[in-house]
């Protein structure tokens, strides 16, 4: 038995190599919620000089880990203290503003501006972290946002300072989203990029999965204490101070990040966009991120608020259900490679999306607390897991100079995209019931998915017939 185990384990960990190996082929990683962190452009000399890694044992992992630059080991502290604020603070602040008799459609259209400000600070937040530096960029970023995260809750009685943070907040965690991943890229060596990129995957997640059960539980915990008064509403604004003490931490391993001098080259912002958009591959990727986003903005930032008034949950199930999603997403990206080899890259994504929307309806229209959860568990993994199949393809048909202002484009689409469902979603679950998005967003997936399948079935084979070419020996 325990070699069995120690085998299953051997291979867990290389599953977990040779995902990371592909998400950096793509340049950018994604994450919950249908939701793409953007990396930019690695350069195809980096790719390269990945792809011949040899494989590592156990030991050989560890020691990599102990071999990360100062700079790298101080970031992994940020981005382990800021997703445990982010994880608690995403389970629950919905419920605090439910609880201080927000309606859904309010919540909507904080939402919305929350999202559009991130859609539209993207190529600016890019500009400003390619000038500045990615250090002063992190660090700016991260204050900013746990101020604006303060301000969603202490100024709760005036609707138009909650709307002034939450557009702050927007931008601001942005800012930090963009700078993230070229700051890994600044410093890391090759030989240890993947395990660099790894890591950071698996401790973000690990430590989303800590925030979402802290963001559940403490409120229960705090209940009965003398300061709270009984009163849920206070519970749950302790709850979102403590994640936000949690946020400003994170700023502290930044500033004794060292920075090395940098040449700064602004970029021609209007002028790569105009460049990007004459690609007909741009436009076609472009819609399909702007439809995924629309879909997903109406109902995924609402799940919390759904679960809570729709089938009465408490805010420690919330908080578990939302943790154990994170942990069944892991588990389907880690087969995402599988399916893409037996399947194709288009077909592959075709099919798991397809095969979320009805979980998606089953979550959004069955009275049962756990078949919701699973349905949602289900929905979250198939819809995402095809993420690192379709985000590596993106940038593979795209040319390399194309590909870091597509990234931001892409990025800007979503989100905006993301903001106009969220005051959409809020006015329907408000109007004509919690579950009345669930149907509409089902129907935009299902169009999405035969969108990508009829634009990138042709793209694909093109590419594979020119891999051929180029690999057939003269």
């Amino acid at each position: 038995m325990l070699v069995e185990y120690l085998s299953k384990a051997r291979q867990a960990v290389a599953a977990k190599k040779h995902l990371a190996r592909d998400l950096l082929k793509l340049a950018y990683l994604p994450t919950v919620d249908d939701k793409l962190c953007f990396l930019g452009n690695t350069g195809d000399n980096k790719m390269t000089s990945m792809k011949h890694q040899p494989r590592q044992n156990g030991q050989g992992y560890i020691s990599r880990i102990k071999g990360f630059s100062r700079n790298a080991q101080l970031y992994l502290v940020c981005i382990a203290l800021g997703q445990i604020s982010l994880g608690a603070y995403s389970v629950t602040y919905n419920l605090y503003l439910r609880a201080l008799d927000y309606s859904v459609s309010t919540i909507g259209v904080l939402v919305f501006v929350e999202t559009l400000a991130s859609g539209l600070a993207s190529l600016p937040a890019g500009i400003f972290s390619d000038r500045f530096g990615r250090k002063r960029s992190l660090y700016y970023a991260i204050i900013l946002s746990g101020l604006a995260a303060f301000g969603q809750i202490t100024f709760t009685q005036t609707l138009p300072l909650l709307l002034f943070f939450n557009f702050m907040r927007g931008s601001a965690t942005t800012l930090k989203n963009i700078s993230q991943s070229p700051f890994l890229m600044e410093n890391s060596r090759a030989e240890e990029r993947v395990h660099l990129f790894s890591a950071n995957q698996a401790l973000s997640t690990m430590a989303s999965v800590l925030g979402n059960t802290l963001g559940g539980a403490l409120p229960a915990l705090l209940i009965s204490q003398s300061f709270i008064n009984g009163l849920e509403i206070n519970a749950l604004r302790w709850t979102l101070g403590i994640s936000i003490g949690f946020y400003f931490l994170a700023a502290v391993p930044v500033f004794f990040i060292q920075e090395a001098k940098r040449e700064h080259k602004p970029r021609p912002a209007l002028a790569e966009v105009g460049n990007a958009l004459k690609s007909e591959r741009v436009r076609h990727l472009a819609i399909f991120q702007g439809m995924i986003g629309l879909g997903a903005g109406m109902v995924i930032p609402f799940f919390n608020v759904f679960l809570r008034d729709q089938l009465g949950a408490t805010s420690a199930q919330v908080g578990s259900i939302m943790a154990m999603s994170s942990i069944v997403l892991t588990v389907g990206v880690l087969l995402s490679p599988i399916l893409a080899e037996r399947l194709g890259r288009v077909r592959a994504v075709s099919l798991t999306q397809m095969l979320s929307i009805p979980f998606l309806l089953s979550a959004g229209y069955v009275p049962n607390l756990r078949i919701v959860a699973v349905a949602f568990w289900l929905r979250m993994a198939l819809m995402n897991m095809s993420s690192p199949i379709s985000n590596t393809f993106a940038m593979e048909m795209l040319d390399a100079e194309q590909r870091a202002t597509a990234n931001s484009l892409f990025n800007m689409t979503s989100q905006i995209m993301r903001a106009i469902a969220g005051a959409i979603g809020g006015f329907m679950m408000d109007r004509f019931g919690l579950s009345s998005p669930y149907i509409v967003t089902a129907a935009i997936y299902l169009t999405a998915t035969i969108y990508y399948r009829k634009q990138f079935t042709p793209i694909e084979q093109e590419l594979k017939q020119r891999n051929v070419r180029h690999t057939t020996p003269a």
